[in-house]
């Protein structure tokens, strides 16, 4: 591994070409974002090697690591950084500058990846892919792996046994894959963005990192066996990168075969006759991987720049970013990487000190001060913004969760006692309808205790229609049946995501099924109401769905003038509505709302009306929205 490998950069160049073709849509490589999973198990392959051979000959210096990191990653970074800050300046709205800002200083503290998690929707999402610095993910992944791997490493070579050594790390390695599979599947979006659901990746470099330092040229496969699993490898990583149609079980198994693959593709290429020598070392190749760093950086927030303004990814517009994107990244590598990675600051530990404190500080007065956030908008476009960001949940947030709120805060309408109390139950489809009750409820006096919760819905056993159903949901909705039985509560707007839960119901039992599991637990929970005397239920359809996300629509419409800001409203949709309107039907004391009817029009509708944005996602209303819709509803029982 002391040798230099032109086919690791070829590999890079693979690498990055995916990422760069998925991120511009084109749809031959609908996957092409394991690529980033392919920089990962070349990351542990060449770093690992070095901790391990450093420690074994002179030993390790974790001071001369970490500023190595520090002026291989960090100046590039800060270069984009500081060019997209100022970019997005004249570009970005205030709110979104804002986060754009919170989310620069999560990266620099190489925490983004949490940042994402926790602030926004899956790496899948569309929403976030207006994000420039959603990248930044994966760095804070790398530099949390190098925060911990080099303490393993000196940790597990105090093993004098090699075997016991080896044994130890594949232990580890099954273990951690296996975890990695089981966060996916209980929840997709944590695993694709913590490093303890992607720690395997760098082990499966690291693993061979270990046997090649071991063995050394015994373990050269002879050049038939190289072609083989080169060939092997790099069919099986383009066929994944192409075929691959479900992200829902990624990473999971699938980003371990991608990263085995990988290794096989590097340890093939220890045999400097394989045809990977020819297909990846070549010259072309090896300088897209010599800048693939650097390309990284600068692909996606040249992208995402694009899509906030709306831009339509044509073949034009998406050579117009690959050309942006290696401009930027050969600037990049020759003025800013190559001179701190190999100049006279590359070991330096004031430099680093400075690489890795500095921006934080700096970015961290800029969030505090609020007044370097761009004000040249015009008012109207910065109260779309506003609209189009509002949740309903603001200051709500003790009564939408998991636990039976019993204090005077949770109400909405009027306050005080009345004689027809109500409650809103449901899920955060019933929490977006919130303001819209809270405008009804008030014009009817009435006073309406709000018993919401995410994900669940209110039936009497969700478990019946949801097989990965939360305990703290049946015992939510446990103590809202026993509410309104105690209670004698009269009237209940029951609201879900009723499509949301059928397409999930689905997807494993099939579509007659989840209509039947569906509409069984529906009528089921309506019978009990009507044991409870409950006088009243308004039972709403799920909002209108787009197949994306569409809330920021209007924005860019009156921003940028784009798009016309209309979807067709979905057949399946529509069908399940109309099968749910007639299983209630035989219930009198139910009453059926479709808002739908207010911003759509012979199947199509709309994602504004006079002037304000309804969705703050695909799937849900704003505050604003909520509350337009309302007094178009109360429009239309006035007439």
């Amino acid at each position: 591994m002391d040798k230099y490998r032109q086919d690791l950069d070829g590999i890079r160049a693979l690498a990055v070409i995916l990422v760069l073709f998925f991120h511009i849509d084109v749809t031959l490589f609908r996957a092409g974002f394991i690529g980033v999973d392919i920089f990962f198990t070349i990351s542990g392959f060449l770093i690992s090697g070095i901790v391990i051979k450093q420690a074994s000959r002179d030993g390790f210096s974790f001071k001369d690591f970490y500023i190595k990191r520090a002026t291989r990653l960090l100046p590039a970074y800060l270069f984009m950084l500081l060019f997209i800050a100022i970019f997005c300046w004249f570009i970005f709205a205030p709110l979104a500058y804002f986060d754009f800002l919170k989310s620069a200083l999560s990266s620099t503290l190489f925490v983004s990846n949490i940042y994402f998690l926790i602030n926004h929707s899956g790496y899948f999402s569309t929403a976030v892919h207006e994000l420039p610095l959603l990248h930044t993910w994966s760095l804070a992944v790398e530099e949390q792996f190098y925060l911990i791997m080099p303490l393993f490493i000196i940790i597990w070579l105090k093993i004098k046994s090699f075997f016991l050594r080896i044994a130890a790390l594949i232990l580890i390695l099954i273990l951690t894959t296996a975890f990695s599979i089981y966060l996916t599947g209980i929840n997709q979006g944590a695993s694709y963005f913590l490093v303890v659901s992607r720690i395997h990746e760098f082990f499966f470099g690291m693993f061979l990192a270990v046997l090649i330092n071991e063995y050394k040229e015994k373990l050269v496969p002879s050049k038939l066996t190289a072609n083989f699993l080169a060939l092997m490898s790099l069919i099986v990583l383009i066929s994944i990168s192409i075929l691959l149609s479900s992200k829902d079980n990624f990473p999971g198994y699938i980003a371990a075969i991608v990263c085995f693959c990988t290794s096989l593709l590097i340890f093939s290429g220890l045999n400097t006759n394989c045809v990977s020598h020819k297909l990846l070392g070549c010259k072309p190749m090896v300088l897209v991987g010599l800048l693939s760093y650097s390309l990284y950086l600068w692909h996606w927030p040249i992208v995402s720049l694009f899509k906030y303004s709306g831009t339509e990814f044509t073949f034009a517009i998406q050579l117009i970013i690959i050309v942006l994107s290696f401009v930027g990244a050969i600037l990049s590598y020759i003025f800013i990487e190559k001179p701190f990675r190999y100049g006279r600051y590359a070991k330096s530990g004031l430099v680093a000190l400075l690489l890795y404190v500095a921006p934080a500080i700096f970015i961290t007065a800029i969030i505090l001060n609020k007044g370097l956030i761009p004000s040249h908008y015009p008012s109207r476009v910065v109260t779309v913004e506003k609209m189009t960001k509002s949740t309903p949940e603001d200051g709500r947030e003790q009564c939408h969760s998991d636990s039976f709120n019993k204090d005077d805060n949770c109400y909405l309408g009027v306050k005080g006692n009345t004689d027809n109390p109500a409650i809103l139950w449901g899920d955060s489809h019933a929490s977006h309808f919130a303001p819209f009750v809270d405008l009804v409820a008030t014009s009817k006096a009435q006073k309406v205790k709000d018993t919401t919760m995410g994900s669940c819905p209110p039936l009497k056993d969700v478990s019946k229609l949801l097989d990965n159903a939360q305990s703290a949901c049946l015992n939510k909705n446990t103590s809202v049946l026993k509410y309104i039985e105690k209670e004698k509560i009269k009237e209940i707007y029951f609201s879900a995501s009723w499509y949301g839960y059928y397409k999930e119901t689905a997807l494993k039992h099939g579509r007659e099924r989840a209509e039947e599991l569906l509409v069984k637990q529906v009528k089921e929970t309506l019978i009990i109401l009507k044991s409870f005397d409950v006088k009243k239920v308004y039972f709403f359809a799920t909002i209108a769905r787009p197949n994306q996300d569409l809330s920021s629509c209007y924005f860019k419409h009156i921003t940028f003038g784009k798009n016309n800001c209309q979807f067709n409203l979905q057949l399946e949709q529509q069908e399940l509505a109309l099968k749910l309107k007639a299983t209630i039907s035989s219930f009198s004391f139910v009453e059926f709302i479709n808002v739908n009817s207010i911003f759509c029009k012979d199947d199509v509708c709309t994602t504004h009306i006079d002037g304000v944005p309804l969705y703050r996602d695909s799937n849900h209303l704003n505050r604003y929205g909520s509350e337009v819709i309302a007094k178009k509803y109360m429009e239309f029982l006035d007439e």
